[in-house]
């Protein structure tokens, strides 16, 4: 798990790219449809449907929400750099029960908590999956999960491919023996070898007294060569196979009577999923899934204002991503990450005061002494109608 967050953060942020090309199609999907019910995305000649002035005025608004977006992350970044510097310099700061300071650290809470519901859903291998690395490789299953071992070898083809190999042989021994467990006689069980490499058979057919009367080899492959081999070196032990050897084999003394409904080829796809899974995360995060749909259906003023809006509010919080990121990574650990987060976020709070405090006084300081107010710095604020 601790390169997980490490990945996720990073994909968090490539995702919200992903997010304002996603917008951007949902707003053309809105302004460029010209009968009720149909889209122009629905059509085999999209581009026949679209007007260009709509065309221009969807790429504008998305134009600027990622501008919104963009300058957001810089200045919320500056500002967390900031308030780090006066928290290690030990200058006071707000309270957190300051009403005004609560709303944005519940807000942190939020992300933190979607930041870990992201990676759990889109990294963590299932548990079924856990367990056959486990015993397939125990002693580097002590030290790390089936995604870090597996992101560990991304730049290494063959030893990835050795290490899928023997969780697909593990993961095809245990749905084996799941399956034998319901039709053995009372008093009896099956288990897997006790160790990963026991010679000559992988599963063990056991009495309550603990006595092994019988075993069965497993053979997760797709060609016949193995299965051939094994029975010139250990013709009294019989062997499980997949669906597509057993076509080829059909009633060869080295099949035993019982065998699995498991393809090899559906062993494959789960576990090329598996090495995506680990890999990269395609969906769009929940955080910024839910900052969108949130103001865009109850933000106030038109489309674009609401889109800039959430662009400011996701810019906003890229610091506190990257921070909790960070410290789930270095540590190892899940629990910290929505502390780590609320902290940021604080730090980010406490900068954009003490920044916005010196622009107020260098304002002052620049328009003191002058008659007009055309020399005096004003910040203007974004038009909540326009998002000007």
């Amino acid at each position: 798990m601790q390169q997980t967050l490490s990945i996720v953060s990073i994909d968090i942020l490539l995702s919200w790219v992903r997010t304002v090309v996603c917008s951007f199609l949902s707003v053309l999907n809105v302004l460029g449809r010209d009968s009720p019910g149909k889209c122009f995305l629905e059509r085999g000649n999209p581009m026949a449907a679209i007007d260009p002035d709509k065309v221009w005025n969807g790429t504008r608004m998305i134009g600027k929400a990622g501008i919104h977006w963009v300058s957001s992350a810089f200045m919320s970044s500056c500002d967390t750099i900031i308030g780090g510097y006066r928290a290690a310099r030990g200058e006071p700061g707000s309270d957190p029960v300051d009403p005004a300071v609560r709303g944005d650290l519940q807000e942190a809470a939020v992300v933190g908590g979607l930041l870990l519901v992201d990676a759990t859903l889109e990294t963590a291998a299932p548990a079924e999956m856990q367990r056959a690395f486990a015993a397939a490789y125990p002693g580097l299953a002590v030290n790390e999960s089936v995604d870090d071992a597996i992101a560990r070898l991304d730049e290494n083809p063959d030893s990835l491919e050795g290490l899928l190999s023997g969780i697909k042989g593990k993961l095809f021994e245990q749905r084996a023996a799941d399956a034998l467990s319901g039709e053995l006689p009372a008093g009896t069980r099956v288990e897997l070898a006790e160790s990963a490499t026991q010679p000559g058979h992988d599963l063990e057919f056991i009495r309550d007294s603990g006595e092994v009367y019988g075993v069965l080899q497993a053979k997760a492959v797709s060609t016949p060569a193995g299965i051939i081999e094994h029975y010139e070196r250990y013709p009294e032990i019989p062997v499980i196979a997949t669906e597509e050897v057993r076509a080829t084999l059909a009633d060869h003394p080295a099949l035993a009577r019982w065998q699995p409904d498991v393809a090899v080829s559906d062993l494959d796809d789960e576990l090329a999923q598996l090495v995506d899974g680990a890999g990269s995360i395609e969906a769009i995060p929940l955080g910024t899934s839910a900052v969108l749909l949130w103001h865009l259906s109850t933000g106030e003023g038109n489309l674009e204002a609401r889109l800039c809006r959430a662009g400011d509010v996701i810019g906003r919080n890229v610091p506190m991503v990257l921070v909790a990121g960070a410290v789930g990574t270095l540590t190892g650990t899940l629990w910290c990450v929505i502390p780590a987060a609320i902290y940021t976020r604080w730090l980010t709070g406490e900068g954009q005061k003490a920044r916005q405090s010196a622009w107020t006084r260098l304002a002052r300081r620049w328009g003191s002494g002058n008659s007009t107010d055309s020399r005096v710095i004003r910040v203007r604020p974004i038009d909540p109608a326009t998002g000007a």
